[in-house]
């Protein structure tokens, strides 16, 4: 599956020390990147953080990588 827009502005939001995303994705966009093993559960009840494999996509969307 390829990323879309929506996948890579959310990704994007990510916390550069915490790696917790904002709280407003869609249903969908949640799902598919917990499909693709981007995030994980974050520390409170529905909230997501990115995965190591998230954090080389988030990286990579900051130019960082």
């Amino acid at each position: 599956m390829k990323l879309t827009s929506s996948h890579r502005r959310w990704l994007y939001t990510a916390h550069p020390i915490t790696w917790i995303l904002a709280e407003n994705a869609a249903g969908h966009i949640v799902l598919e990147c917990l499909a693709l093993g981007l995030i994980q559960e974050g520390p409170r009840s529905g909230q997501w953080k990115l995965t190591q494999a998230g954090g080389v996509v988030w990286r990579k969307l900051c130019g960082m990588g």
